[in-house]
């Protein structure tokens, strides 16, 4: 369990570590799962081919609706679940003070892929803006909130109204700065959001003179290193990159997003249902189930 003092520090600095927050054991079933789905080496994005000069992602929306039903035998499900993770958020994102009854519910998760896969010499990058497999300094509300005006969010779907959303990174293999570990600007997310470029692909990346501005006021650059299991969560207004992962070592991370039943798309029918926290036991269980199915 997290601690007043961690509370506190997410709210000043915009992001805290956890380290061992899952067990060796249960980080070592989510690497064989992940790394026996057969999405993991082809797709990128929502299903689209692996590219390289980006760090592949392998998205899916945990929410309860007829499209993203929630199972308790797949290891991603009992992740995002787990009571360890779901209070975690709730003690981070809740006011009871100020919204009395709001509860915390799945925005959204991913597993993040950098490694020789996603890697391209820099010279060999056509779009001159990933140099590898680089994401350069942005902020994660610039994709799920409305910067449009349409009310929708940078992949057309509804937007958030608040950035009162958090994600939290959790290390499969060891990340260094050498192979591309998370880097936060301690303190960014006070600023909100900063001006940007939408880019190729509908990326979002800060314009490099606010980013200047942000660290003249003092905020420093921090390297989020963690060992398997340990966790980074930040804040969606805060600014954080990572380099190109050119070594041998990957670094894959399985990321989880929440979000509060408060911050209510704009539009379209609200599919989000509050998150039921389940056993931790039942990580083991589920991953041992979904690898065997996968393997079998």
């Amino acid at each position: 369990m997290i601690t007043d003092i961690d509370v506190a520090s997410f709210k000043a600095d915009g992001f805290i570590f956890i380290r061992g927050f899952f067990s060796p054991v249960e980080v070592a079933s989510l690497s064989a799962v992940s790394r026996s789905d057969p999405r993991a080496r082809t797709g990128h994005g929502r299903g689209g081919a692996r590219q390289e000069g980006r760090a592949a992602e392998l998205w899916s929306i945990p929410i309860r609706n007829p499209d993203h039903p929630v199972n308790d035998q797949l290891a991603y499900d009992a992740m995002c679940y787990s009571r360890r993770v779901v209070q975690t958020f709730e003690r981070l994102l809740l006011d009871e003070e100020r919204y009395p009854g709001d509860q915390v519910t799945i925005h959204h998760r991913k597993l993040i892929m950098k490694d020789r896969a996603s890697y391209c010499p820099p010279a060999q990058d056509s779009t001159g803006q990933h140099a590898g497999n680089r994401f350069q300094w942005h902020q994660d509300y610039l994709y799920w909130g409305d910067h449009t005006r349409t009310g929708s969010d940078a992949y057309g779907g509804p937007g958030r109204p608040f950035s009162n959303i958090a994600t939290c990174a959790l290390a499969i293999d060891r990340a260094t700065r050498q192979n591309g570990c998370i880097q936060v600007l301690r303190g960014s997310h006070r600023f909100g959001q900063l001006p940007f470029d939408a880019e190729q692909w509908g990326e979002r990346h800060c314009l490099p003179s606010a980013v200047d501005k942000v660290m003249a006021e003092g905020c420093e650059v921090v390297y989020c290193e963690l060992e398997p299991g340990d966790a980074v969560i930040f804040h969606s207004e805060i600014l954080h990159q990572s380099f190109p992962n050119p070594t041998d070592d990957p670094r894959w991370a399985f990321l989880m997003a929440y979000e509060t039943m408060r911050n209510v798309p704009n539009w379209g029918e609200d599919w989000r249902q509050p998150a039921q926290a389940w056993d931790d036991d039942r990580v083991a269980i589920a991953a041992a189930t979904h690898l065997s199915r996968l393997t079998g």
